[in-house]
């Protein structure tokens, strides 16, 4: 057997060579079926909220948002999708609410058609704004269509 020779920092305390070595459990571990945890099988509701991100452009960068959404952003809803979307919005009347987030979704495609597709259904709309879009000129736009669609506005701000 050929032995190594000890290393230059053997003698510096590490987090490595210090954690003693444990051995592995034998005893067997009893794990309980999902399902009675449960209490019983999961059974499927019908989908009401249909929620659609419609891409990462945002007038905004901030450093909580999970999409990593900004103004360089250029990921949003294709055509092809938005139609399809239309066509789920239009068909489902089962789906009671329409959900539309990602970045600033006023400032990305579809929003307009989606929004005014579920709202000539009946549907209610929810859109996810950070409200700042108000502030720009080329955006006005926004407050017509939910003006004359009657969404409701949630925004990530708390009110004070």
């Amino acid at each position: 057997m050929v032995q190594t020779p000890p290393s230059p920092t053997a003698d510096i305390d590490s987090p490595l060579t210090s954690v003693p070595q444990q051995e592995p459990q034998s005893a067997a571990v009893s794990l309980i079926p999902f399902e009675k945890s449960l209490g019983g099988a999961l059974s499927k509701n019908s989908v009401s909220v249909l929620q659609i991100n419609l891409g990462r452009r945002c007038n905004l960068s901030c450093s909580h948002c999970h999409v990593e959404a900004g103004p360089n952003r250029r990921e949003e809803l294709s055509e092809a999708v938005c139609q399809k979307l239309l066509t789920v919005i239009n068909r489902f009347d089962q789906i009671k609410t329409v959900d539309l987030t990602g970045g600033a979704p006023e400032m990305n495609y579809g929003f307009r058609s989606l929004v005014e597709a579920a709202r000539a259904k009946g549907k209610e709309v929810i859109v996810r704004s950070n409200l700042t879009i108000f502030l720009s000129r080329a955006m006005k736009i926004c407050l017509s269509i939910w003006l004359s669609t009657r969404c409701t506005l949630l925004h990530p701000y708390p009110v004070i």
